[in-house]
């Protein structure tokens, strides 16, 4: 198994992304849009998605970015925390720049490492101020 730990994901650059799509088609794939990124995919290092069901899901494209889906649609945390991939669209102004497929992990607890982690994010936010 490809757990994450929260002490990994603390060294990474933490986005928060309140405003995403969630698509599904009728075999049940998944295609999430979020904002595009600076930072690569790294050889060796493939996007993965931290999934538990819950209201949270955590996309690590590489080791150093950690995309946070803050609060995943009810209607659709079920299915999507049983595929084996999802394939993400990265947008810039309004247009797809990069796409990709993230591995789905299904990591008990992601959701609430996912809370931790925003709170640590809106405390350096406002320390930044």
């Amino acid at each position: 198994m490809n757990e994450v730990s929260i002490e990994e994901l603390k060294k990474c650059t933490v986005r928060i992304e309140g405003y995403y799509d969630i698509l599904e088609n009728d075999d049940n794939e998944f295609l999430i849009t979020v904002k595009q990124t600076d930072s690569p995919i790294e050889d060796g290092c493939p996007p993965r998605f931290y999934y538990d069901g819950g209201e949270h899901g955590i996309l690590l494209k590489n080791n150093k970015t950690v995309t946070i889906c803050d609060y995943v649609n009810p209607g659709v945390r079920g299915r999507m925390g049983k595929v084996l991939s999802i394939l993400f669209a990265e947008l810039k102004d309004g247009a797809i720049a990069e796409e990709y497929h993230a591995e789905v992990i299904n990591q008990p607890g992601i959701s609430k490492i996912a809370e931790e982690l925003m709170r640590r994010s809106k405390i350096n936010e406002t320390k930044g101020r």
